[in-house]
C-alpha cells in the first residue's frame, strides 16, 4: 500500500489518499518486462501506475482508462481513432479537459509501436509466448506532464488512457507487503 502526498498540483482522486495494488500484470515493449500496476484506493477508485524515464529522469506515471463517452467528449472518438492512422497529425487539441487529469495541447511521442501484454507479473524478463499484441500511441503535453495514451488490440479493440507524469516524492509513505 502507498499513500499520495497532499500535494494540492495532484488530481483530487490522489491528494493525501491511499492506494493498494491490486495486481501487476506486464508490458514487453522492446527489451525486458516492465510492470503496469494496478491500483485501487480506499473508495473503490481503479488507476494504474508506471514508471517511465523522461530523458535520463524515471517518473512515475498515474493514468485512468477512459470509457467510450469519456473519450468522446475528450477528442471524439473518430478523431482518436484517426491518430493511430498512417499520415496522422502529430499534435490535436482535447475538446474538453478531464480535470486535472489532461492538457489541452499533446504532441506525438510514439506512433504505432508494437508491444505485448501478460497479466502476469514478469518484471525484467523475456516476453512469453503467450502474451496478447498491441499498437500503441503515446501522445504528452509540451511539458511532459500529461499523458495520452491509445492501445489498439487484436480484433481492432481501442482503449484509451490519460494520465499525469509526477516525481517519485508524490508517493508520500509506502508499506511494503501490506
Amino acid at each position: 500500500m502507498f499513500r499520495f502526498d497532499e500535494d494540492y498540483s495532484l488530481p483530487v482522486e490522489l491528494r493525501g489518499k491511499t492506494f493498494k495494488v491490486d495486481k501487476v500484470a506486464t508490458y514487453f515493449y522492446s527489451g525486458p518486462g516492465v510492470p503496469e500496476y494496478a491500483i485501487r484506493g480506499e473508495d473503490g477508485t481503479r488507476l494504474f501506475l508506471s514508471v517511465e524515464d523522461f530523458d535520463g529522469q524515471e517518473e512515475i506515471v498515474v493514468s485512468r482508462k477512459l470509457k467510450r463517452k469519456q473519450v468522446e467528449d475528450f477528442i471524439g472518438w473518430k478523431a482518436m481513432k484517426a491518430l493511430t492512422r498512417d499520415g496522422a497529425s502529430d499534435t490535436f487539441t482535447v475538446s474538453r479537459p478531464i480535470s486535472d487529469w489532461t492538457a489541452t495541447e499533446y504532441e506525438n511521442r510514439v506512433s504505432g509501436a508494437n508491444a505485448t501484454y501478460t497479466e502476469c507479473d514478469l518484471r525484467g524478463l523475456d516476453s512469453p509466448s503467450s502474451c496478447e499484441a498491441l499498437s500503441y500511441y503515446e501522445f504528452y503535453s509540451a511539458d511532459e506532464k500529461h499523458s495520452f495514451e491509445i492501445e489498439v488490440w487484436e480484433g481492432n479493440e481501442y482503449e484509451a488512457c490519460v494520465g499525469i507524469v509526477r516525481p517519485f516524492s508524490d508517493i508520500a509513505e509506502y508499506w511494503p507487503g501490506a
